[in-house]
């Protein structure tokens, strides 16, 4: 039960919620298939080529510049997007850009952790405590939640 838990037990219940929120905030039936479709396949393909694959370190670093690269990206357009604001309530753009930056800081210590005992020099050393890392996540999520909340109230006062 835990492997089942740890593999599709959040997955599968963001993809669900994903579609309910899509559903109630009344996107087209063709529009939530493509989604849920698109999400359940890229979920299943990034499981099974783990199991097929095995480990391999070049991978790390590819996904490592494509997550740089687009950090760069979404600072780009969320540069471009404050600018547009002006002096309409920017707070949550300034809130979002928080998240984002403590979840690319996080995505590398995720990198990091995840990467030490594929590291021959790495693996007679003591294991690192997973506390920041759930830290840095918590911080990221509460930032863009805030963002979320933050242009909610701004759209209705």
């Amino acid at each position: 039960m835990h492997i089942v838990w740890a593999i599709g037990g959040v997955p599968v219940g963001a993809m669900v919620a994903g579609i309910g929120v899509m559903l109630i905030a009344g996107a087209k039936g063709s529009t939530v298939w493509k989604y849920g479709i698109g999400m359940a396949l890229a979920y299943l393909a990034a499981m099974f080529s783990t199991g097929l694959l095995g480990h391999i370190p070049p991978l790390f670093g590819l996904g490592g510049t494509s997550i740089l690269l687009l950090f760069l990206g979404i600072l780009w357009l969320w540069a471009k997007e404050r600018m547009a604001l002006g002096d309409k309530n920017p707070t949550a753009a300034d809130l979002r850009l928080v998240g984002y930056v403590f979840m690319v800081i996080v995505a590398w210590f995720v990198c990091g952790a995840a990467a030490r005992p594929f590291l021959p020099d790495m693996k007679a050393t003591e294991p690192i405590s997973p506390i920041y890392i759930m830290v840095l996540m918590v911080l990221g999520w509460l930032f863009l939640f805030l963002s979320h909340y933050k242009a909610r109230q701004q759209e209705d006062g």
